[in-house]
Formats: structure tokens, sequence, C-alpha cells
């Protein structure tokens, strides 16, 4: 929310008070739209400041509950595009995983190949989609989780003994069949810088790349733990932080352990397995918590549609 004040302050600053300014959120159908519009409006209690605070009558906030993968909003009507850590997500898995749960862990060629496959795919179809819905000269911002040039992607850094995917993979394996292992799979793709720039450069879409870069991001929870940072209420108390730290993992994974168990269990015996399966890993991280952390990596890529 902070990044969409300062956006909409620095857009009112510059066109002066008649301009219309619309925040266009978009989400699957199934997102949490109430909790959505209440934070937007300012009706959840010790949340950060919203751009609708300054009761601006011509700044409006809209939505569209409908998936990345197909238009979102009329064509040329969007000014500046953003999107954080959620284009990785795959249409669907194009195979199982072998070997890992996650495809940035698999050493499997086949299973390599199918996924860059379906991520070039969906990844073209998605940015297609963005393209038409910009206006000519219409900048767009996205933020992917990505696999850099040193191997590094999410949870795995060269600064962590321990990588968070393997651990994951470390523990289900103990406690599931194997049918159940090969069955839980993240349908997502980590891509390298390359092929998140392969469709711009290709002219498949036609949007013209003003910058791509790839960076690590600290995980927040392990600096403020292991650099004892003033004001974080774990410093000596490593089972603390991490109850503190598991829950950040688990908000987009829980969907997929539950996703790999046989039918022939019960929901409350799958829901009772994967609240194990997190246990056992808040467990090791309280065991190391030097050893465990989610470092993110990220692509930025900047984009712009070019004027005819």
């Amino acid at each position: 929310m902070p990044l969409m004040v300062s956006v909409v302050n620095s857009i009112r600053e510059r066109e002066g008070p008649l301009t219309p300014i619309v925040v266009n959120f978009e989400d699957q159908t199934n997102n949490d739209w109430n909790s959505v519009f209440r934070r937007v409006h300012g009706l959840i209690p010790g949340a950060d400041a919203s751009f609708m605070d300054a009761k601006d009558p011509l700044v409006f906030a809209l939505a569209a509950g409908t998936t990345f993968y197909q238009p979102c909003f009329p064509p040329g009507t969007i000014d500046l595009g953003f999107s954080a850590t959620a284009m990785h997500w795959l249409s669907d898995s194009p195979c199982k995983i072998p070997d890992a749960l996650h495809s940035a862990c698999s050493n499997d060629e086949a299973t390599l190949a199918a996924f860059d496959k379906q991520s070039a795919k969906d990844w073209a179809q998605i940015m297609g989609a963005r393209a038409t819905e910009l206006k000519e000269g219409g900048q767009f911002v996205v933020v992917n989780i990505a696999k850099d040039v040193d191997g590094q992607f999410l949870g795995t850094s060269k600064r962590m003994k321990e990588s968070m995917h393997h651990c994951f993979a470390k523990i289900w394996k103990e406690m599931v069949t194997p049918e159940e292992f090969q069955n839980t799979n993240f349908p997502n793709q980590y891509r390298s810088l390359q092929a998140n720039l392969a469709p711009f450069k290709s002219n498949a879409v036609p949007l013209d790349v003003v910058e791509g870069l790839t960076a690590v991001v600290p995980c927040p929870f392990y600096d403020s733990f292991n650099q004892r940072r003033e004001g974080y209420e774990f410093l000596d108390d490593p089972k603390g932080h991490a109850k503190n730290f598991v829950p950040t993992t688990r908000t987009w994974s829980n969907s997929t352990f539950i996703a790999g168990l046989s039918n022939s269990r019960s929901e409350e015996e799958k829901e009772a397995m994967v609240d194990e399966m997190f246990q056992r890993y808040e467990d090791m991280v309280a065991a190391a918590p030097v050893d465990h952390a989610m470092d993110y990596v990220h692509a930025y890529v900047h984009l712009e549609k070019p004027q005819k």
C-alpha cells in the first residue's frame, strides 16, 4: 500500500487536481476481496495509510476478479502496470517431478525441459494480455521470483547452509507414500532473467525492455534474529523466532501439500499431516536458526509499450 500511496501522490502532483486516477486491482475470483476493500478504505485497524485516505474525489479503487492468464482490463486503458511475486505460477504442471517437489531443485532433464516449455508458453500468454491492456507509451514493471546465474532461488542462497525447498522435500518424503510424494508438485517456475526477457527480445510480445536485472532480497526474519536487530521480539528465543518465520513459507505452499495427498485420506487427516510437516520444519529452524532463511531472488523487468 505505501507504494500505491506514493504513485497516486506523484501522479496528482504532476497532473494537477482534475485528472481522475483509477487504481485497478487484479486477482483470482476466490481472492478475499472483502479484505482488499476494507484495507483500501482504511477499515483495518493499525494498517499503513491508504491512497484513499486523502478523500480525493477523483481517486477510484476498482478490481477485476480474473486470472492474469486472461484479459483483465479493456485494451489500451492502463498507463502503469505492476506485479510482484505472482507471475511465476503456471497454468498447470506439465509433468510430475521425479526427484523433487519443485522444478528449481530437479536434476531430471526431461522435467526441466517440460517446465521450461510450459513456463515460456504461459509467460508469453500473460504478458501478451498485459501488452494489449497498456496504452501506447504505457509502462509495466514486474517482479518475478527467479533463479539467477549463480543457481540461487527462493530459500536457496549462497549465504545459507540449508535450502528451504530441499528441506520441504526431505521432510515430506519421510511422511507420505512414494505416490503422494510424486503427486506433490509446485506448479510454478523460477525463470532465469533470460527467460523473463525472451518474449520481448524475440518480439513475440510487443513491449520494449527498458531494464532487466536479478537481485537477492535478504530474508527480514533471518536478518532480524541473526543480526540482532533492535526491536525484534525473538532475539533470544529461537523457538519463538521459528514460529514467527515459518508461517510466511506456508501461505503460498499449503495448498500444494494438501493437493499431493491421496483422496483416501480425510480432509482432517490431510490438514493434520501438513500441520506436522510445517511443525517439523519449524523445529529444524529453531534448532539451527543461523542455517535457515527465505531469501528471495527476484527478476526485475521494466517494460514499455512503444508508440506507433
